[in-house]
């Protein structure tokens, strides 16, 4: 379902943004700080504990790791004895909710920490059927600030906001990362600011924020990855006034571009120009008033234009152009696929029947052909809702005959940072291509902390949530033009946490437009148990032909939680006005939304898609102009000759263009979008 085969070569890379986030805890195998409370600390005195009624049999050793983020969210494992698979857990005296504690046998049990105050916080826990409680003082520590994103590529230049709870920032504060650092400090009040990140080595990292005397850590707060991600660039900083900082990135290697011209302003005569240093940066000086266009060209890059720029830092990433003459030895890679750091995760896939005893998939059918089998397999939650499902290798399936204590054993291999896993369990059928898996139950274990290089031991996913629910839609469909759509594809995903979710088999239907009465889902997880707060998480794509061509109309991320729904907001298809016949001067452009949107991206494409314009656009502006390339000096401008020009416009929620993101650039990012191509001829 996603836009790639519509889009020439540059504009295919430019949607390949990713959206990595993690909460930046560290893993189980990390004991903690030296505050951390371990198996000694069992006869600890009333200074450490509180007793109610309890007994030997039944007590609290600790919690590893013992520090995350204030905001919550961090996987903690409590080990002890006698825990009933029903156990209450209450932090600082406050009830965690049941669906955040999964007691996995009478020693261990995981909760995923509520959001607290900075500072340190009591654990305790409770046997409801004989009333006992066992509370350990000073078990966790949550941590005075947290980083978002949590992650991101080694090369640095990704802009993170820092939010904090019980520090106040003030113009003299300063953070590292890792002892490195941070860039372009902006403090936005007493508890949030934002930096750009430095480079660095991939692995968890030590987050440290300093205001006058006084410096608070936060260990493992950031995660660098090995390869380029969505968030690094875009517009950052504050209000622009009469100085403007240009980043040049090589979108591909993420590396910076020496000698790239900065244009701003839409007049190459009277425009400030100026050129990136070996670093990449280029900084300018001007009256530039409120708000003022930004143009980044490089020698064999893509160019890139930012409309109406309201802040003081541009990081433009530019993609480089396919051509013999621009390889100057092996060709560069042009994708995000330089592998990152990846740890292991190991733990069961527990059948909830018998407390604390292996119980058999009750809820799988048995086989129906000799060709068939139980299987389960883990997977990481997706920033997207409409990704592919893929099965994974048969070599890595659980099965009932895998090992294990009180559930199935598995393995997994994931990217570094906090992640969400889920386990699907179905029938699989492998003698046909491509092979059939019909699922009947999946489980979730949120919070996972992966270490790069680690293994993260015991973690626990009670499979629960069984596939006997049904979801009819009944469509408000796109206005449709003689070109098109003339067709739908729905695809089902479900939430398992904020921007993640659960991808499903089966789960795609394709519709002829006008829409029918209905579309109907059937085998759909129930929204109860481990998934009660969640969502049927819909993405709908209009296409025209059989090969889901433009024009196109789609909603990403529409949230159902009733078992019948109407499905609208659908923006129409925009339009082209200028230039309004067959030439185009390259200097004037101007398009019609007809609906309210947050952003507009232009991609003009000339040389048979050899080189490429790419513009965005605040969603309030509907006529622009562009720089004269050539007669600003580019070493790269548009090939004179036919051109296509495809016009994207967006709704975004939650969105702000003086923070715009890469990653806000992607089509999966997009609340609503529509596209059209119209062709012309650059003279």
């Amino acid at each position: 379902m996603r836009l790639f085969a519509a889009l020439s070569g540059f504009a295919a890379l430019w949607l390949l943004a990713c959206l990595p986030s993690s909460s930046g805890t560290i893993p189980e195998i990390d004991a903690g700080p030296s505050g951390a409370i371990g198996p000694a600390a069992g006869d600890a005195g009333a200074d450490a504990r509180g007793d109610v009624g309890a007994s030997l049999a039944f007590d609290l050793f600790g919690a590893t790791p013992s520090h995350g983020p204030f905001n919550g969210g961090t996987r903690v494992l409590l080990t002890g004895r006698g825990f009933p698979s029903n156990l209450k857990v209450a932090v600082n005296n406050v009830d965690v909710q049941s669906t955040d504690v999964t007691a996995s046998e009478p020693q261990r049990a995981t909760v995923i920490m509520p959001a607290g105050k900075g500072g340190l916080a009591s654990i305790s826990i409770t046997d409801p059927s004989s009333g006992h409680t066992r509370k350990v003082n000073d078990a966790f520590f949550y941590d005075s600030f947290y980083v978002e994103p949590a992650s991101g590529s080694t090369v640095g230049g990704t802009r993170v906001r820092i939010t904090a709870d019980g520090l106040s920032f003030d113009s003299s504060t300063s953070v590292t990362i890792d002892g490195k650092p941070c860039a372009s400090v902006s403090v936005e009040d007493k508890t949030h600011l934002s930096c750009a990140t430095p480079a660095n080595t991939a692995g968890s990292k030590e987050v440290t924020v300093t205001t006058g005397a006084t410096a608070t850590q936060a260990r493992d707060a950031y995660v660098y990855g090995d390869g380029p991600d969505g968030y690094r660039g875009g517009l950052s900083g504050a209000a622009l006034a009469g100085q403007l900082n240009v980043f040049a990135f090589d979108a591909s290697m993420g590396t910076p571009l020496a000698g790239a011209l900065v244009i701003a302003g839409t007049d190459a005569g009277t425009a400030v120009t100026g050129t990136t240093s070996a670093s990449g940066v280029a900084s300018l000086t001007g009256n530039f008033g409120a708000k003022i266009s930004v143009t980044v060209t490089a020698k064999c890059h893509q160019p890139v234009t930012f409309v109406d720029v309201p802040v003081e830092t541009v990081s433009a990433l530019l993609f480089p152009i396919m051509s013999p003459e621009c390889m100057d030895g092996d060709p560069s890679s042009t994708g995000n696929y330089t592998p990152r750091l990846t740890g292991d995760v190991t733990g069961e896939l527990v059948w909830p029947s018998i407390e604390f005893k292996r119980a058999p998939w009750f809820t799988v059918p048995q086989p129906s052909r000799t060709t068939e089998r139980q299987a389960a397999y883990v997977f990481t939650a997706s920033g997207y809702a409409n990704d592919t499902f893929y099965l994974p290798s048969d070599t890595v399936a659980v099965t009932p005959s895998s090992s294990g204590q009180l559930g199935y054993a598995f393995k997994f291999t994931a990217l570094t940072g906090t992640q969400t896993l889920y386990a699907l369990a179905g029938i699989e059928d492998r003698s046909v291509s491509p092979p059939i898996f019909t699922a009947y139950v999946m489980g979730v274990a949120r919070g996972v902390s992966v270490a790069g290089g680690a293994t993260t031991k015991g973690v626990t996913i009670p499979m629960r949530s069984v596939f006997d629910h049904g979801l009819a839609l009944d469509l408000t469909p796109p206005s449709q033009t003689p070109r098109g759509p003339d067709r739908v594809t729905t695809q089902v995903a479900v939430t398992v946490g904020p921007n993640a979710f659960a991808i499903l088999p089966t789960t795609t239907r394709l519709s002829p437009l006008p829409s029918p009465a209905s579309i109907s889902f059937s085998g759909l997880p129930a929204l109860t148990d481990d998934l009660s707060s969640e969502s049927y998480a819909l993405t709908l794509l209009a296409t025209s032909g059989q090969y889901g061509s433009l024009p196109i109309s789609g909603l990403n991320r529409y949230l159902v939680r009733t078992s019948k729904a109407t499905v609208a907001g659908f923006l129409p298809i925009p339009t082209l006005t200028l230039p309004s016949s067959a030439k185009w001067n390259g200097k004037q452009l101007s398009f019609e939304p007809s609906a309210t949107i947050d952003l507009s991206v232009v991609m003009v494409s000339s040389g048979g898609g050899l080189v490429g314009w790419m513009v965005v656009v605040p969603g309030s502006v509907k006529s622009l102009n562009l720089p004269d390339l050539a007669a600003a000096g580019a070493q790269v401008s548009l090939v004179k000759g036919p051109l296509d020009i495809r016009v994207y416009t967006a709704r975004i929620d939650p969105f702000e263009y003086g923070k715009l993101r890469y990653g806000q650039l992607s089509t999966n990012a997009w609340s609503a979008y529509a596209a059209e191509v119209f062709a012309s001829n650059y003279e």
